[in-house]
């Protein structure tokens, strides 16, 4: 049997507990909602937040909230989510692109800091892959910045958790990612003005917009497991290091002294995808393109050149890694991992 390339960490006494939420008479409509924002917010640290039916509307409230005049300049890496690309150019902002760090994923600090004289109005900074770049010195250059947790959710800097550096945190909710309510996103706020500037604006939009109670009721049970799921997705992390070094590949290492989350487990090729893939898929294991739905997909097609972030999108290939896979699969993707061609 295949072993796919993410599943949910969701147990049946999970599900169990799901309709208890759901059953009692002490909850009433919204409020599993509210429970599941403000579990996530004092996980954080944060003023508080609002759960919705989608990542992308997140995104959306977030850019919103900060009354944006149409052109105003957004920076970004070409490695972040495509749909990033869609707000965008619908809101009429302009996407500054910078590269990524030549040894990590991440957005680099240097290309930031050559997008300044374009007077850049926001940040919008990815965790990709849950890597965490130097946010201590993105955050000192005095640019409001929307921080996406989605694959660093549990991650950390020296001093702070990864989202406490944005004015405004959003977190993608879907089943691939560290925590899962089974659909939608959230966002959030440092600081209760901007929490109140983020809903007034969700207060404009449909009811149906909030998430509904029955998937905030999964979130709210995942939070309870949170730690667990990181310290699970760590020890496969090492296990499967340890059988990658005995391949002619490597895997990506968080670059700076920080403690990022496992979203994947990404392989950096030294052969071609197409071969390994096959390969893999031989021994029954999905394996996906690390950034086959990022932005840079698009932009290679209209001669933009970021040589460190299309190094990433051509070599890196996910491997499956989530607390779900149990023992036997493990041992199989490590083996797997191990005699990679």
């Amino acid at each position: 049997m295949l072993i796919p390339i993410f599943k949910p960490s969701i147990r049946r006494k999970d599900m169990d507990s799901v309709l208890s939420n759901l059953i009692s008479d002490s909850i009433g409509p919204g409020l599993l909602a509210k429970r599941f924002a403000q579990s996530v917010s004092r996980y954080l640290g944060v003023a508080g937040g609002v759960a919705l039916r989608e990542y992308t509307r997140s995104l959306e409230v977030a850019l919103d909230a900060l009354n944006l005049a149409p052109g105003s300049r957004v920076v970004l890496s070409p490695l972040s989510p495509g749909m990033y690309l869609h707000v965008l150019k619908k809101r009429g902002f302009k996407p500054l692109f910078a590269d990524v760090d030549s040894d990590s994923p991440v957005i680099s600090v240097d290309s930031i800091k050559n997008l300044l004289s374009h007077d850049p109005h926001v940040l919008l900074i990815h965790y990709h892959l849950g890597f965490i770049p130097d946010m201590e010195e993105i955050s000192n250059l005095g640019i409001p910045i929307i921080e996406d947790i989605s694959h660093s959710f549990g991650g950390n800097t020296v001093d702070r958790r990864c989202g406490n550096y944005g004015r405004y945190i959003i977190i993608s909710l879907e089943p691939e990612n560290i925590i899962t309510s089974g659909g939608g996103g959230m966002i959030l706020a440092q600081r209760s003005k901007d929490l109140t500037a983020f809903k007034k604006v969700i207060s404009d939009l449909p009811e149906e917009t909030v998430l509904s109670d029955i998937n905030a009721s999964l979130g709210v049970v995942q939070m309870s497991s949170l730690e667990s799921f990181i310290q699970a997705r760590k020890e496969i992390a090492r296990i499967f290091t340890q059988a990658l070094v005995e391949s002619k590949h490597k895997t990506l290492i968080q670059s700076i002294d920080s403690e990022n989350v496992f979203f994947s487990f990404p392989v950096l090729l030294e052969s071609g995808m197409a071969e390994v893939r096959k390969y893999a898929e031989k021994k029954n294991v999905q394996t996906l393109p690390a950034f086959d739905s990022s932005i840079i997909k698009k932009l290679n097609q209209n001669g933009f050149t970021f040589p460190n972030a299309k190094t990433f999108f051509f070599r890196t290939l996910l491997f499956p890694l989530y607390p779900a896979m149990g023992k036997r699969n493990t041992e199989h993707v490590a083996r797997v991992l191990s005699t990679l061609p």
